[in-house]
């Protein structure tokens, strides 16, 4: 529950920078068309920032489904993509892409009872898997170069 307050307040405060940056990024660069946008799309980040830091519950909520949303995704583009590499372990690419449909799955259907801690805790298991795939896959191009 700790790592999704944390995450919350950490997507906050970078949405609230990159707000700001884009709203001094439409002031510098009023020449070149959309100034309107940039500074909307500022505000909107500037507001969504602010909701995430003022409301890190509900701002868990909304992250959380859309993590389980991105989770999913690209847990199925894993799935196809190691078929592809299937000859250099694409076995365990297929398996990182298994467990992010999970996550995504339990996440989306799941979602109002396990959104305190789901943030935090899938995130970081998805990670962990991602980075032991893009690993071993690294090592096993090092041994075919070398």
């Amino acid at each position: 529950m700790f790592a999704t307050i944390v995450s919350v307040k950490f997507i906050g405060l970078t949405a609230i920078a990159a707000g700001a940056f884009e709203i001094a990024h439409a002031f510098w660069t009023k020449g070149w068309g959309g100034f309107l946008w940039q500074i909307v799309l500022g505000a909107l980040y500037l507001a969504f920032g602010l909701v995430l830091l003022a409301q890190p519950a509900s701002g868990a909520l909304i992250l959380t489904y859309v993590l389980g949303a991105v989770l999913f995704a690209s847990g199925i583009i894993r799935c196809i993509l190691s078929f592809a590499y299937w000859g250099q372990n694409g076995w365990i690419m297929l398996i990182s892409g298994a467990f992010a449909v999970l996550a995504g799955v339990l996440i989306l259907f799941r979602f109002p009872t396990i959104s305190d801690w789901a943030l935090g805790f899938l995130l970081g298991v998805d990670l962990i898997v991602h980075g032991l795939a893009w690993l071993r896959y690294a090592l096993q191009s090092g041994r075919r170069t070398a």
